[in-house]
């Protein structure tokens, strides 16, 4: 039952009339995807989080208000009073620090955003160029079936006229029942693909059949804007953050303080500033500037290392979308030729001057010269795709 519902829903999405029908390109769906996949929500709301968390963190020290009074007589505790109101004094620069680790900590956040849009990129344009080269190869089996019918009641005819024997009827059924057969097959790849492409979108909907191939990015080169690359610079930058704010615990923390003697003697105001140093922590601020600034150094090693892996990544996507242009142009060329061939064979077996068997073998050389056309063409979108992919490029940023 399933089954059969999702072979309808695939149906109905290659099918829908031209009024229902979305129509959408590449970045057209990459913006519908962005705005109604579940994932991306999620991720937009975890980097809301990762900002709301640097705003709580690197907010100014905070002013405190105590109020107090004794209960059983007079409790004079370190001279506190029943009313005293306290504002931390920041002459160090340890706020500053703590921004500096809430920045590092929002690019980190951004850089993995960056990554999960570029992943669903990365599935929207695969299923879309899949759905595409099979829409492509299923038009192409239809008009070889209509071609291999046409050929079945030229030959039907010249078998009538006793022009051929009848086993050339036979021999041109048997083409047109394998044609049926690749039609059928084909569907059902198309159908799949568009269940695929659906899922990808987070809605039912077909892409554009007038749309050829993605569009290449102009610029090639860069990998400033790879995930890894901004996460691995952050990582680095919240280190040295880290760093900072651990050198700086060290320092004293300075006060002012204003406040009131007990309710119960004559009201005495008062005002103070008061300096607080931290004399001996056993370490721990050490060892703590030694870990962050361990953590700094691998950072920084790895951004070199995929730095470096990045550049040869959109050296080897280039070469890649270079070869595959070549072949589209090539097979294209070749299609061409197949079709010409095709029409002069076909013109002298309707003469008498060409066999059976040498139109089917034209036929054949065309089938084949287009459908090497069309892998081609997904190779070339595959590795658009893969360029992209390579320097970090979105073709729609998301909101």
């Amino acid at each position: 039952m399933f089954r059969s519902s999702a072979s309808a829903m695939a149906i109905f999405l290659l099918t829908m009339s031209s009024q229902a029908q979305q129509k959408l390109t590449a970045p057209e769906a990459l913006r519908k995807a962005f705005s109604q996949r579940g994932t991306m929500t999620a991720n937009r709301l975890k980097l809301e989080q990762a900002r709301f968390d640097a705003g709580a963190s690197a907010a100014y020290p905070a002013t405190r208000l105590e109020a107090g009074r004794d209960l059983f007589g007079p409790i004079d505790v370190m001279g506190g009073a029943d009313f005293l109101l306290s504002q931390p004094i920041d002459i160090f620069g340890k706020t500053q620090g703590l921004r500096g680790q809430a920045r590092a900590a929002v690019a980190v956040a951004m850089a993995t955003y960056r990554q999960s849009a570029l992943d669903l990129q990365q599935q929207v344009l695969i299923t879309y160029a899949n759905l595409l080269s099979a829409q492509r190869l299923l038009t192409l089996g239809k008009q070889q079936r209509d071609l291999a019918q046409a050929v079945l009641t030229l030959t039907n005819k010249r078998v009538q006229a006793r022009d051929l024997p009848e086993v050339q009827s036979t021999r041109a059924g048997l083409e047109v029942q394998k044609a049926e057969l690749i039609v059928s097959d084909r569907q059902a790849t198309a159908e799949t693909a568009a269940l695929k492409f659906a899922s990808a979108l987070g809605s039912d909907a077909e892409v554009s059949a007038e749309l050829s191939s993605l569009i290449a990015p102009a610029y090639i080169g860069g990998v400033e804007s790879r995930p890894e690359i901004l996460s691995l610079k952050a990582e680095e930058n919240q280190a040295s953050a880290d760093s900072r704010v651990a050198r700086q615990s060290q320092w004293p923390d300075l006060d002012l303080q204003a406040g009131r003697t007990s309710f119960n003697t004559p009201a005495e105001y008062g005002a103070r500033l008061q300096l607080t140093v931290s004399l001996w922590d056993f370490g721990a601020n050490r060892n703590k500037i030694r870990s962050s600034n361990a953590k700094r150094k691998a950072a920084n090693a790895a951004y070199h290392d995929a730095y470096n892996a990045a550049q040869k990544d959109v050296q080897a996507a280039s070469i890649e979308l270079a070869a595959a242009e070549r072949s589209v142009a090539g097979y294209q060329k070749l299609a061409g030729d197949a079709k010409a061939l095709l029409d002069r064979t076909q013109h002298g077996f309707e003469l008498g001057a060409s066999t059976l068997l040498d139109v089917i073998d034209a036929r054949r050389a065309l089938s084949d010269a287009q459908e090497l056309t069309i892998n081609a063409q997904l190779r070339q979108d595959l590795a658009i795709e893969g360029l992209l992919r390579s320097q970090g490029l979105l073709l729609e940023n998301p909101k």
